[in-house]
């Protein structure tokens, strides 16, 4: 029974690898990644450490947008500390990747100085993007879904 278990596990992690190469071999072929990624994101979901979970907005509030020119700024907001981090992003042709770099404190600070940030994507649509990274040595993914204008 034990064996028949293990056996499910195996497949399913395969099938769960095989969709995230493929997925990231569709994105890399997009060829309007950047006019994708243009405009103001909202973060909505984390997976750290293997547990998946939603960040309520009152504990980590994160918005980045990706402006013209390759510029973007990040503004987080986590416990008592706000910060907003600006920087350049590129995304590559035939690669699933989102860097962003040059990353500079413009208010607020964390740290001494933000690290570069390497996204491979997962998912990229006009509504929502999805990358994995590290965070000191650890893999996380990341969810944002876009905001719209509202129509008011």
């Amino acid at each position: 029974m034990r064996h028949h278990s293990f056996k499910n596990l195996v497949v399913a992690l395969l099938v769960l690898a095989v969709y995230h190469v493929s997925a990231q071999t569709d994105i890399a072929a997009a060829k309007h990644k950047k006019c994708i990624l243009r405009g103001k994101w909202q973060l909505v979901q984390t997976f750290t450490e293997g547990s998946l979970h939603t960040i309520p907005k009152a504990d980590y509030d994160a918005v980045i947008s990706f402006k013209p020119f390759h510029r973007y700024k990040e503004e987080v907001n986590y416990e008592s500390y706000h910060w907003v981090i600006e920087g350049k992003w590129h995304v590559f042709k035939d690669k699933a990747t989102l860097a962003l770099t040059q990353r500079v404190y413009s208010l607020g600070k964390m740290e001494e100085s933000p690290t570069n940030i390497i996204f491979e994507l997962f998912i990229l649509d006009k509504n929502n993007w999805a990358g994995s990274s590290t965070a000191k040595g650890k893999p996380v993914k990341m969810y944002y879904s876009k905001f719209h204008r509202s129509h008011n």
